[in-house]
C-alpha cells in the first residue's frame, strides 16, 4: 500500500483494475484506493506482469503492507515515494479541519517572511497572444500555466527555495514537483502536484495542469498528483485578489503567490505608459533561505518570463 498523504496510515483498497496475468506498463493505472480523505488511483512506474492480487476489493490495508505481486526484468513494483498531504474531497468540515491543522502547524514551526515583486507582463502578453493566434483553441495557453512554468524554471536555478526543512536542516530536492493550489468544482481546495514541473515547456506544464485539475474536479486523484511536492505556487487572481501572501506547506520552505494581471501605469524608458502587471509574491522560510534568495527567485523567474517567446518556439 503507498503513501498517499503525510498523514495516511491506511487505506481501503476500494477497485482493482487490473487481473492476474495482465500486462502493465509504467503509469498504468492498476487500483483505485479510498483515503479518509480521497479516492485516489494507484499508478505503476516499472513495466511487468501481475503475478497475484494479494488484497481482496473493500479491505483496508496499511501503508507499506504489500498489496500485489508484479514481475519483471526491472523488478516492478508498486511506487511507494513519499506524498504531501492531499486535502479532503467530502465532507467540507474535514477539509476545513485538515487545512486549519496544516496551517497551524505551519504558523507554529516557520517563521515566515514575505518579499513580493510587481511584474510588467507587457511582452509576456504580446508573445502569449502571438502564439495563440496560430493555435487551435484547445492547444492554446492561458496566463496562469505560463506563470507557473516560470516558478518551476526559476526554483531549478535559485535550489535554496526548493526542497524541505527536516532533522533542523535543508534537504534540496533534484527537481521541481511543483504543488498547484487548485479550487473543485463544488467547495474547497485540493493540492496537486506536477511532477519534475522543470523540465516541461509551457505547453506540456499546461497539459499536465489541465488534467490534473480535471481529476481534482472529478474527484478521483493519481498517485503522482499527491508525491511530495518540492514547492507550491497558489494563484487568486480569478478572484479578484491583487496580492497573495501564502502560508507555506510543511516541510516545504517556501510557497509562491500571484494575484490577479491588473493594468497599471507604468514608466518604461521614461516614458510613462500603460502594462498588464502581476504581483509574485515568495513566502520563505527564515531558518532556510533569506530576503536576498527569496529576491534572487524573484528576478529569475521574471527573467524567464522575458524569455518566453523563445520557449514558446521551443514547444
Amino acid at each position: 500500500m503507498p503513501s498517499l498523504g503525510a498523514d495516511m496510515d491506511d487505506g481501503v483498497l476500494n477497485q482493482w483494475l487490473v487481473s492476474v496475468g495482465d500486462t502493465v506498463q509504467r503509469g498504468d493505472i492498476v487500483a483505485v484506493v479510498e483515503t479518509d480523505k480521497s479516492d485516489i488511483e494507484v499508478e505503476v512506474f516499472h513495466p511487468g506482469v501481475v503475478r497475484e492480487l494479494l488484497v481482496a476489493e473493500g479491505t483496508r490495508v496499511a501503508v507499506g503492507d504489500p498489496i500485489a505481486h508484479i514481475d519483471s526484468a526491472d523488478a516492478a513494483e508498486i511506487a511507494e515515494r513519499p506524498a504531501s498531504t492531499p486535502s479532503a474531497s467530502v465532507p467540507v468540515t474535514d477539509d476545513r479541519r485538515a487545512i486549519a491543522a496544516l496551517m497551524t502547524r505551519s504558523w507554529r514551526d516557520i517563521p515566515h517572511f514575505h518579499v513580493t515583486r510587481r511584474l510588467d507582463l507587457t511582452e509576456v502578453d504580446r508573445a502569449l497572444r502571438a502564439y495563440n493566434e496560430t493555435r487551435p483553441p484547445a492547444d492554446r495557453l492561458v496566463m496562469a500555466a505560463v506563470l507557473m512554468w516560470a516558478v518551476a524554471a526559476a526554483a531549478a536555478e535559485v535550489h535554496e527555495v526548493n526542497g524541505w526543512w527536516e532533522a533542523d536542516a535543508f534537504r534540496p530536492a533534484s527537481d521541481v514537483d511543483l504543488g498547484v493550489v487548485v479550487a473543485r468544482r463544488t467547495a474547497g481546495i485540493e493540492v496537486v502536484t506536477i511532477p519534475q514541473a522543470n523540465t516541461l515547456t509551457p505547453g506540456a506544464l499546461m497539459t499536465a495542469l489541465d488534467e490534473a485539475v480535471t481529476r481534482v474536479r472529478r474527484g478521483r486523484l493519481r498517485s503522482t498528483d499527491v508525491v511530495a511536492a518540492s514547492i507550491t505556487v497558489t494563484a487568486l487572481g480569478d478572484l479578484g485578489a491583487d496580492t497573495v501572501l501564502g502560508v507555506i506547506h510543511p516541510p516545504q520552505v517556501a510557497l509562491v503567490g500571484f494575484g490577479r494581471v491588473h493594468t497599471e501605469a507604468v514608466v518604461r524608458d521614461g516614458v510613462l505608459s500603460v502594462a498588464p502587471v502581476v504581483d509574485m509574491s515568495l513566502s520563505g522560510d527564515h531558518r532556510a533561505l533569506d530576503g536576498l534568495v527569496a529576491a534572487r527567485f524573484l528576478d529569475a523567474a521574471a527573467t524567464h518570463l522575458m524569455h518566453l517567446e523563445a520557449r514558446l518556439h521551443d514547444g
